[in-house]
């Protein structure tokens, strides 16, 4: 009998609500100072080069917050007049029952220079919130399918994907290769977007991304630029981003919508770094360069860390906004792409175009998932590459049809809820009995 695949949110590790902050008299980000990735990764500098204006970063995920004040004019419509698509409830209201899309939501462009709270990567990019994930952080896998090609139908340059894959827990699922939207990553490569997509926090690896996949696929580290702890790895093609103790915008579900006393919050994950790489992404669309031209500049211009050269516990190195954005006069004047960081005999690894090396075949850990039930973990586990999708990639009729009872062929994959918490203005509680070992503690 066929199981209905089912897919997790993404990868918090910890969250905690923030007090609010007064005004700081050096910025009108009165949260500036807590955003430690800017100087990191050269942020501000990149911003004397472009800041996101004209591009559309789609966030598939539990939605964002439309009332938030650092977000509320970062949301569409994008240039064929929409705003987002709600695909659990079926209708155009992607609101955040969950928060988690909130979060990712300010980490790729919440408004800068306002006097709120933070800013974006990208503060002038159109924020295009698709929702694939109900108030439990749960979905089908032919949702998420769905979703990212309604966003590319929809104008997106850009999508994010913070949101990981499970086998079922008896292990009798497909390998988790057979489910990741490797389709529809493709769909969206073809028609010029690109696609950011989390690693995982469960120690298995980024399984389910073909290594042909013309996916960018993003790792966390920490203040020290040192692995995190829960960041997955094992993909030499991979870019690392920082993903600890990342302040964004929140939204705190309350019956009657988002806490308004609950505004910002601090969280780790690898949910949390794939978005500051989309926001990279959306700096170099903005600048004039096309899909392929900026994947390839992320990389070329990330910065090495650990052994020299791509490898599989760093990738190809962390982000660097600044010299990406330094590259771009000359990439632009030259017409084509730069030529990506030398493989240093990692075995699968891709390049700058997603052609594989060597034989392909995945690194130790790679095409199937740990299988495990108890994602939320400091070790974390899960593992944000995204979702399954139907044997095809593909999703039939309306986008806002209900989703099927079987969505896949053979046996399903269910996929775990990862997303540690869901907050409130008052107290933080965990609302999915499988999350276990996560210390939650609010600041007021």
């Amino acid at each position: 009998m066929r199981l209905r695949t089912r897919l997790l949110a993404a990868l918090t590790t910890v969250l905690v609500l923030l007090p609010t902050v007064a005004l700081a008299a050096s910025s009108s980000d009165p949260r500036r100072s807590q955003m430690w990735w800017f100087d990191r990764i050269g942020v501000e500098t990149a911003w004397d080069t472009a800041l996101g204006d004209g591009i559309v970063v789609a966030v598939i995920d539990t939605g964002i917050d439309p009332t938030h004040p650092d977000l509320v004019d970062r949301l569409g419509p994008t240039s064929d007049g929409s705003v987002g698509v709600d695909l659990v409830d079926r209708d155009d209201d992607p609101s955040d029952p969950n928060g988690h899309g909130t979060i990712v939501a300010g980490l790729v462009a919440a408004t800068a220079n306002n006097g709120e709270g933070i800013a974006g990567v990208a503060p002038l990019a159109t924020l295009l919130p698709v929702r694939v994930l109900d108030p439990e952080g749960r979905g089908q896998s032919s949702t998420v399918d769905a979703g990212i090609r309604w966003a590319v139908d929809h104008g997106a340059d850009v999508v994010n994907l913070s949101l990981e894959v499970e086998e079922s827990p008896d292990g009798s699922g497909p390998s988790a290769l057979l489910v990741a939207p490797n389709d529809a990553i493709e769909y969206a490569w073809e028609r010029g977007v690109i696609v950011i997509a989390a690693t995982g926090n469960s120690g298995a690896g980024a399984a389910g991304y073909r290594l042909d996949s013309h996916v960018v696929l993003v790792g966390a580290t920490d203040k020290e630029d040192e692995l995190a702890s829960f960041s997955d790895a094992d993909r030499a093609d991979a870019v690392m981003a920082p993903g600890v103790k990342m302040v964004s915008t929140w939204c705190s579900p309350t019956t009657s919508g988002c806490d308004p006393e609950a505004r910002y919050g601090q969280g780790s994950g690898t949910s949390f770094a794939a978005p500051i790489v989309a926001g990279v992404a959306a700096l170099l669309r903005s600048a004039g360069l096309d899909h392929k031209q900026s994947v390839d500049v992320l990389r070329a211009s990330a910065r090495d860390l650990g052994a020299a050269g791509p490898d599989t516990t760093y990738g190809v190195g962390i982000v660097d906004a600044a010299a990406a954005m330094a590259m771009v006069p000359d990439v632009l004047a030259a017409g084509s792409s730069p030529t990506p960081a030398a493989d240093t005999g990692s075995e699968g690894a891709t390049d700058g175009d997603g052609s594989t090396d060597g034989d392909g075949t995945p690194a130790d850990g790679q095409g199937t998932d740990a299988g495990t039930e108890t994602p939320g973990t400091d070790a974390a586990p899960g593992d944000p590459d995204g979702e399954p999708t139907g044997e095809d990639g593909t999703t039939d009729g309306d986008p806002l049809a209900a989703p099927p009872d079987e969505a896949t062929d053979g046996p399903g994959v269910l996929l775990a809820f990862a997303l540690l918490l869901l907050a409130s203005a008052a107290t933080l509680t965990v609302r999915e009995a499988r999350l276990t070992g996560s210390r939650l503690a609010p600041r007021r």
